[in-house]
């Protein structure tokens, strides 16, 4: 009996292991297509896609985000019970909320991108690329509808595969989009003497190229949704509902889900944002293109680098935290702080002489990948190496957090890394370093994160050890 338990063990964490793996190649399989993209729409279209990008991330946070974790959630909580049809009524109700949310806001972003270009941010040829996320928006929330359904159902596959798909697919397909929409704004930008055009709409092509991937990921997810009916069939012959939940109460349920997933995280979605924003309106209106072209430089050049590093690192250094959740459950801190010197130790690892190498090769990596280096991009790049070991060790704190359910300290720790950071970005605008002013307050958000997570970490270990401790002295 001893060494089945032991075998059934070993399966599952390697099971566990190699879906992680999945997931980090998806996100490495992406960022590996972007580094071609950059040097084919340039500093300018890497600027109008991020500006989309994180607008339509802002969007996402109101009009669908966390129907993934809700559904989730949801459908796990009743599966557990044998509730299987109330899961079934979850989930469509869940695909219902998805079409309607991301309608709305698939709309409101088409019409509104002229205005919000045009008028606000007087950068007019950054609309079309922006106008573009409306579809998919739809794409993606469903999509993440769906596996949330699969996850909470039992099974983590589905997503895996489904999102190697999408990065195969949006990876391959904006790099033709991307050249084709290019050349074709180039001739509207010649026929109109609009220059910005043509990177506007290489921003564009890109975009069109992230909707493929969503809309096969969605496709290939329906198939698989099919070829799961039989075992799904065989979970329903032994359902164990008397009572079948009604879909207001349904709908009440995910609206208060939906509340609580993205209240915690909603900062730590949109402080990018909030930077491009203050960078780019500290350019005047003459200059506003150089500010574009500067801030397409940090996103697609220095921060891609600096991703595929903290991609790598993430990859390499597989975490404990479902073990930590579960040991955490029955308070065992012993259990808890093992894994948690484990962890830590393992990133560090990886993550301190990878920001060595990279702060002494910066020069030699910039212009390996990319065609043209200037001399501020390889000293942001230098500067924000400190990331590497920030973002992996913020990320393991965030993923500990959510795993104990802490939502209260996850939202004070973001909002607060928030504000700091903000005022940090104003005063280095104001500064002789403000060409550098993006990498520092991002240097700026992750350094508060990770001090503030771990004193909640601390906090938390001690108040646990001092309340076992009182208990023992007791008795």
């Amino acid at each position: 009996m001893t060494e089945v338990k032991v075998r059934k063990t070993e399966g599952k964490g390697k099971r566990r292991g190699s879906i992680w793996d999945m997931g980090m190649s998806a996100s490495l399989i992406l960022l590996l297509f972007r580094l071609p993209l950059a040097n084919m729409i340039g500093n300018e279209g890497n600027g109008y896609l991020a500006i989309s990008w994180e607008l339509y991330i802002l969007v996402s946070m109101f009009f669908g985000y966390g129907l993934y974790l809700v559904t989730k959630d949801m459908v796990g909580r009743r599966v557990k019970k044998g509730l299987y049809h109330n899961s079934v009524r979850v989930f469509t109700v869940s695909l219902l909320m998805g079409i309607i949310f991301s309608t709305v806001g698939g709309v409101g972003i088409y019409f509104g991108a002229d205005f919000l270009f045009e008028q606000i941010l007087l950068i007019k040829a950054g609309a079309v690329s922006f106008k573009v996320f409306s579809i998919f928006l739809l794409f993606s929330v469903l999509c993440g509808c769906v596996r949330g359904y699969f996850e909470g159902m039992g099974t983590s596959v589905p997503t895996c595969y489904s999102k190697i798909v999408e990065a195969l697919v949006a990876g391959g397909t904006a790099l033709l989009l991307g050249a084709y929409f290019e050349n074709y704004g180039g001739k509207i930008a010649d026929l109109l003497f609009i220059p910005s055009y043509r990177a506007g709409f290489g921003a564009a092509g890109v975009g069109l190229g992230f909707v493929c991937g969503a809309f096969l990921s969605l496709l290939f997810l329906g198939i698989i949704h099919k070829l799961y009916q039989i075992p799904f069939q065989e979970y329903l012959k032994k359902d164990e509902t008397r009572v079948f939940e009604q879909y207001t109460g349904l709908v009440k349920e995910m609206f208060k889900g939906l509340f609580i997933a993205v209240t915690p995280i909603f900062f730590f979605k949109t402080y990018r944002l909030v930077n491009i924003i203050l960078y780019l309106i500290s350019f005047p209106l003459e200059e506003r293109i150089n500010g574009v072209k500067n801030i397409g430089s940090y996103y697609g050049r220095v921060l891609l680098i600096l991703f595929l590093g903290i991609t790598l690192i993430l990859g390499f250094s597989n975490h404990n935290v479902s073990r930590m959740r579960k040991a955490y459950a029955v308070q065992k801190l012993k259990t808890v702080r093992r894994y948690y010197i484990e962890d830590i130790k393992k990133i560090t690892v990886f993550s301190v002489p990878a920001a060595v190498i990279l702060g002494l090769t910066a020069e030699f990596v910039m212009k390996f990948f990319f065609d043209t280096v200037q001399k501020y991009e390889v000293r942001m790049l230098q500067a924000g190496c400190i990331c590497i070991i920030l973002i992996p060790l913020a990320t393991y704190g965030f993923y500990l957090l959510s795993a104990c359910n802490k939502n209260a300290q996850i939202l004070v720790v973001f909002t607060f890394a928030f504000m700091v950071q903000t005022v940090g970005m104003i005063i280095l605008l104001k500064t002789a370093f403000c060409a550098y002013s993006i990498i520092l307050a991002e240097i700026i958000f992750w350094t508060v994160t990770l001090l503030l997570q771990s004193l909640y970490f601390i906090k938390d270990l001690e108040f646990y050890n001092d309340r076992k401790t009182s208990v023992m002295y007791k008795s």
